[in-house]
């Protein structure tokens, strides 16, 4: 008859899958809400959209014109002309602190809101 132990590898796989799940759960769960989208071109202030308003909204930046789309308290960029499209792919935002970038159309959204997920972003 054999008695079941429980082994150092055992209790480290339990306690990486905890790990994992807690992250998990940490990055599904999201930040707090944003309100508001700020948009800047060329730095400047260019004005603002709530985020409670569904619509589609036009920019013009210096290679044209940006197409963004407000829907459910997201925003993100659905057109865009820039070379790569980057900013396309960067999809719904709507964490307050979050930003957008169209870096060759000069285009830069961050979204606004009482609180923020963290204090700063580094480029």
């Amino acid at each position: 008859m054999s008695r079941s132990r429980i082994s150092v590898l055992d209790i480290t796989v339990i306690a990486l899958l905890g790990l994992g799940l807690g992250f998990w759960l940490a990055a599904s769960l999201g930040g707090p809400a944003a309100g508001e989208a700020h948009l800047y071109l060329d730095g400047e202030r260019h004005g603002s959209l709530a985020l409670n308003q569904d619509g589609e909204y036009a920019v013009n930046g210096p290679l044209g014109e940006s197409r963004l789309a407000v829907r459910d308290g997201r925003i993100r960029i659905t057109q865009a002309p820039c070379p790569h499209r980057l900013c396309m792919r960067q999809g719904w935002q709507e964490q307050a602190g979050a930003t957008i970038n169209c870096v060759p159309n000069r285009l830069h959204i961050r979204l606004q809101g009482r609180e923020t997920a963290y204090d700063s972003l580094h480029y």
